[in-house]
């Protein structure tokens, strides 16, 4: 009878070990999807360059994809863009490039920094760059990133292959949109364009 206790005393001790581990590997879990989310929205940088141009950075994060953007914060003249898919483990950012407009021979790399992320800030530690938080992905209803899959000529929708290295891509977070033109394959950047956006009654302006 004895020996029967102690066997249920460890049973009941292994038990208790396993559900603190399955508990600590959700809260692990639960963290990573929780920092995810915060980083879904608009960020904006702002700095000054070497020849005194006045530089604004905008960072749009949607689910499973980014675009960075940078241009004159006078004269709004484009200057860079770039941006893929992401995906934030602990700390450490991992972006996969689908298009650069200063470096095409880095499209279809990988590149991993560590981050420091809060409900209104993100910096990238080793490059002494922080972005502060415009908005949360709210209030627009497109907020995400979407392909253009087709087009309507005449009233005849034309509908294309989303596989193909072709892409025109419109990513948006609730107030901000980029959209993008480019090639996976060869590596060329055709365009871009973007702003600010509603979705109001139902109409997208």
């Amino acid at each position: 009878m004895y020996g029967r206790v102690n066997r249920n005393k460890r049973n009941f001790i292994k038990l208790l070990s396993i559900k603190k581990i399955i508990v600590f590997l959700i809260s692990i879990l639960f963290s990573f999807a929780l920092n995810a989310q915060v980083i879904i929205g608009a960020w904006e940088n702002t700095s000054v360059s070497e020849n005194g141009d006045q530089l604004k950075r905008v960072v749009i994060f949607a689910e499973g994809y980014q675009v960075l953007t940078t241009y004159d914060a006078i004269t709004s003249k484009f200057i860079h863009t770039n941006g893929g898919t992401w995906k934030l483990e602990g700390n450490i950012m991992t972006e996969k490039i689908e298009f650069d407009t200063d470096n095409p021979e880095l499209v279809g790399t990988e590149v991993s920094f560590k981050v420091r992320v809060t409900n209104n800030e993100i910096e990238i530690v080793d490059g002494n760059l922080k972005f502060k938080r415009l908005e949360n992905g709210l209030p627009g209803k497109l907020q995400g990133a979407w392909l253009m899959s087709g087009r309507i000529r005449n009233g005849v929708t034309q509908l294309q292959d989303t596989n193909r290295p072709r892409k025109t891509m419109k990513i948006l977070s609730g107030t901000r949109f980029q959209w993008i033109a480019y090639n996976t394959e060869t590596k060329q950047f055709m365009g871009s364009d973007g702003g600010t956006y509603t979705t109001k009654d139902g109409t997208y302006n």
